[in-house]
């Protein structure tokens, strides 16, 4: 639908292209009969890919995943297409605009027909490149808390001490 929304004028086409890109969200849709597979334009913002330049095909992704990465997760996902499944997720690395690679989860569902063909593959794809960052600071403050027997002591690039836990 073109409805607008109460009183804020965003169709809900509109508001669902906000959401993908606040939640740093790429929607891919692979047909599996061509095996030609589109991405919207929220992979330009998460990944610096140029949508016009992307070849519309799915080895543009085989191309794009880490190599140590690319065996695993290809075998996964043809393992849900060819064996009757549903649904496929995977963390693995993707390679960015810039050369860098995003840790990302990827999660697709098979659109089946009456004989049990997958037809169509969507799904959506998410940088959690950040969080796994934040989650390895939180580890190693708590490996070096656990580590320190006598006390914990913080300092500022001064060396001025803002934190000091003495255990006893």
């Amino acid at each position: 639908g073109q409805r607008k929304s109460a009183g804020v004028g965003v169709t809900r086409y509109g508001r669902f292209r906000f959401l993908q890109k606040g939640m740093n969200v790429v929607v891919w849709d692979c047909d599996r009969k061509t095996n030609a597979l589109v991405w919207n334009a929220s992979v330009e913002t998460v990944f610096g890919h140029r949508q016009h330049q992307i070849y519309p095909v799915i080895q543009w992704w085989y191309d794009h995943l880490h190599p140590e990465d690319r065996e695993r997760v290809i075998a996964g996902i043809h393992g849900v297409l060819d064996h009757g499944g549903s649904n496929w997720s995977d963390q693995y690395r993707f390679l960015r605009g810039d050369g860098t690679y995003a840790d990302v989860l990827d999660r697709g569902y098979v659109a089946r027909d009456t004989v049990g063909a997958a037809g169509r593959m969507i799904g959506a794809v998410a940088d959690v490149t950040e969080k796994g960052r934040v989650e390895a600071a939180i580890r190693f403050q708590a490996q070096l808390i656990n580590a320190e027997q006598q006390a914990v002591r913080g300092t500022d690039p001064h060396a001025t001490v803002l934190l000091w836990k003495q255990f006893t």
